[in-house]
């Protein structure tokens, strides 16, 4: 039958609920006797099981009686007590024309029952999950508004069309895979095993998404939690994406826990994040991966110093390995530890120069501890299942770059014995970094955004890399090393610089330069050059908006070596991204 959505009055909806909850006409029309009691005893009930709250029946019980009176005034009633229902008013005689119902089907009363809570919460329906306050009570109520202020949900969702594009003169046989290599049983380097090769001659073509959601609960004020999973083909500590199509025949895909933290404020001005969180320093792609989150903790501070100038400072400790509490597993005397750690601080201002013109500037070290890889003692004939005493100084992702050296010391029975080598970073890494940012504000609604990094490790020595007896990053010749320290880059964006809603757009230009072990290459840019260092060359690009915080974006991503072997690599990406 047809029903009209209309907004009912209050004696309306007391009848409605009435007879929802099978309470027979014959009690409803007995005015102050059994309709009250009922009346009052079903409101009770609705606000002990969370569908009214107390404010809720008191209005509602208000609205009643000024209807029941019809155009008499009210008399005057006692103040009711704070937490208690109001006292029944005595029902008005039906008006004319009215409809005595006296039998209402149990279908009928449950939708009117659901309807009636829909219109009084006036939220489309309440979640049972909380219930609110009990008559009587005197805690203030956790309403859904209240339990929905303390909730956020984020998250976003890219799907990528790429190609890569190898020029000809690339050279092959000359970038071993050390992610293989490291992640097996070892390279044989007396030739029973072949060593894994990466792939530096054939054009590849994939799709991939990228999935990320989360959700923060504020606990108490000034702590929040934050969770969040992601997507991604393996663990690497940079990159979320899933290649459509891998491992293939429409298999799932995984989802990694990709952050996990409080989120503090315990003063002013400071928060502190604790557990694994999102990059908290002002950086660039040369150091840190935009979608690099970090493990440990760090403490943030800002303070004015002006209208116009205020400094802010980044601090933290970092876990970025972590011995197997079994190392040496099959060995009957177990070898020690050597966890890896970053520490790294960094202070910055931030100065309105001008009212249309805002810059940033910021400094700062990050010193990785026992990052690089050491000789092992002498290791007595390893087989597959066997460990050395510093097979835990390799390390487990890498993106290419970096300078390696094995790191076994094997003692053979014979030359013709299997000789299996992992590889270490040649180098330690102290990296100095300064970042500057000027935003432009004279073009209307348009910004001019330029960027600007420098950053040299500190612990780059040359001669001692190169008497580690490297094997990669090597000249033509095969046996002197080449390699540097340092790195650069500039970018310069003009349009919008956050796209939000249809028909925003900006376009962006960049250069950037980077030495074989400026920094440690797991944990920089994945995409140029396919992620790593030893690359310099450009980037160029456009973002539009589609839609509300919906974007396409293209970027061509055109890098080549800074030293050693030739290698080039040209990447075309097209981008949708959504997010909310």
């Amino acid at each position: 039958m047809a029903r009209h959505r209309t907004r009912r009055s209050g004696a309306v909806l007391l009848a409605a609920a009435l007879a929802a909850a099978g309470v027979p006409a014959q009690a409803q029309a007995q005015g102050t006797g059994a309709q009250d009691a009922t009346m009052v005893r079903l409101i009770e009930l609705l606000v002990q099981n969370g569908v009214l709250a107390r404010d809720q029946a008191q209005a509602l019980m208000a609205q009643a009686q000024c209807e029941a009176g019809g155009a008499r005034p009210a008399a005057p009633r006692p103040a009711t007590p704070r937490g208690a229902v109001p006292a029944p008013v005595a029902a008005a005689e039906a008006p004319e024309g009215a409809v005595r119902v006296t039998y209402v089907p149990e279908a009928v009363r449950r939708q009117i029952a659901e309807e009636v809570r829909r219109d009084l919460a006036g939220t489309g329906g309440l979640p049972p999950a909380r219930p609110l306050a009990r008559i009587g009570d005197t805690a203030a109520p956790q309403g859904i508004g209240q339990l929905t202020d303390h909730i956020r949900l984020f998250g976003d969702l890219r799907m990528r069309g790429e190609g890569v594009f190898f020029p000809r003169g690339n050279a092959t046989g000359i970038f071993p895979n050390f992610n293989g290599i490291n992640n097996s049983t070892g390279f044989d380097t007396n030739g029973a095993n072949n060593a894994p090769f990466n792939n530096v001659t054939d054009n590849r073509t994939r799709f991939r998404l990228r999935a990320r959601t989360g959700i923060e609960v504020t606990i108490s004020d000034g702590i929040s939690m934050i969770v969040g999973a992601g997507t991604g083909n393996d663990s690497s500590p940079v990159s979320t994406n899933q290649t459509l199509g891998s491992p293939g025949n429409f298999s799932k895909y995984a989802l990694w826990l990709d952050r996990a933290y409080f989120h503090l404020k315990p003063l002013p001005g400071v928060t502190v994040d604790a557990g694994r969180f999102p990059n908290p320093f002002f950086s660039s792609p040369l150091l840190y991966h935009p979608d690099l989150n970090m493990d440990g903790v760090a403490a943030q501070g800002h303070r004015a110093l002006g209208q116009d100038v205020s400094l802010f400072g980044t601090v933290g400790a970092f876990p970025v390995f972590n011995t197997a509490f079994d190392f040496g597993t099959t060995n009957t005397n177990k070898y020690g530890s050597r966890d890896a750690y970053l520490g790294a601080a960094q202070l910055g201002v931030d100065w309105r120069a001008h009212p249309e013109v805002a810059t940033r500037f910021a400094a700062g070290y990050h010193a990785f501890i026992n990052s690089e890889g050491k000789m092992s003692r002498p290791c007595f004939q390893p087989g597959t299942s066997d460990s050395c005493s510093t097979d835990n100084t390799r390390p487990l992702f890498t993106q290419g770059g970096n300078t390696m050296y094995a790191l076994r010391d094997n003692v053979l029975t014979s030359s013709a014995s299997p000789n299996l080598q992992y590889y270490g970073l040649a180098s330690a890494f102290r990296v100095v970094d300064v970042n500057a940012r000027a935003d432009i504000t004279s073009f209307g609604p348009y910004t001019i955004r330029l960027d600007a990094t420098a950053l040299y490790n500190t612990a780059y020595d040359r001669r001692r890399i190169a008497g580690r007896s490297p094997v990669n990053n090597l000249g033509a010749n095969g046996n002197r090393f080449q390699g540097g320290g340092a790195g650069y880059l500039a970018r310069v964006s003009f349009g919008e610089m956050n796209i939000a809603k249809a028909w925003d757009w900006n376009v962006f230009a960049e250069y950037r330069y980077l030495q074989s072990d400026a920094v440690i290459d797991a944990f920089n840019d994945s995409d140029f050059r396919l992620g790593g260092t030893n690359s310099q060359g450009y980037i160029l690009g456009g973002t539009v908006g589609v839609a509300r915080n919906t974007l396409v974006r293209g970027r061509w991503l055109s890098g080549r070596e800074v030293s050693g072997a030739p290698y080039r690599a040209d990447v075309l990406q097209v981008d949708l991204l959504g997010r909310f």
